[in-house]
């Protein structure tokens, strides 16, 4: 039992002046300091979405096929992010479902996107009424506009005029 605590006694004393044996640390003069610096700015955007102007076209859908309905939109403002943007940055959505119309530019800053029986052929009876419902946002990348711009296009059962309407969001 003396033994060990001998043992300990001694070690304990070898650490204690090895840590008072130890070199001091040295002064220095050195210092970081430095003139320049960065500055930024953090612009938030939401996006708005795409504005109807006109439907220039709302029809039964015809018997051989061709065009129901066309919406002629524009961009909510013809400043940036907009006026770098093209036809594809909009989305159209139906039920859900992705759609992509037949879209051109009229060369005044706007477009119109024409729907056809082919493209609405499951949503559309020869005869029988429809009750569509299309959604319209704008995308960027992986981003999109929280609001939607919709379309509602209504042919009623057996003849009759069909209805186009619209709301901008």
């Amino acid at each position: 039992m003396i033994g060990r605590r001998l043992v300990a006694a001694l070690a304990g004393a070898a650490l204690v002046l090895g840590i008072v044996a130890l070199p001091r640390a040295a002064p220095t003069d050195a210092a970081f300091t430095d003139s320049e610096y960065a500055r930024g700015t953090v612009t938030a955007l939401t996006l708005r979405p795409p504005q109807i102007v006109s439907i220039p076209r709302c029809v039964r859908p015809p018997a051989l096929g061709g065009t129901v309905f066309s919406i002629r939109w524009q961009w909510p403002l013809a400043a940036a992010p907009y006026s770098g943007l093209a036809a594809a940055n909009v989305r159209f959505t139906i039920d859900g479902n992705v759609e992509v119309p037949s879209t051109v530019s009229d060369g005044d800053g706007r477009y119109t996107s024409a729907f056809d029986t082919a493209l609405l052929s499951g949503l559309l009876g020869s005869l029988l009424g429809a009750d569509i419902t299309v959604e319209m946002r704008t995308t960027m990348g992986a981003w999109s506009s929280p609001g939607v711009t919709t379309f509602t296009y209504y042919a009623p059962l057996l003849g009759g005029a069909p209805t186009c309407t619209y709301t901008n969001g």
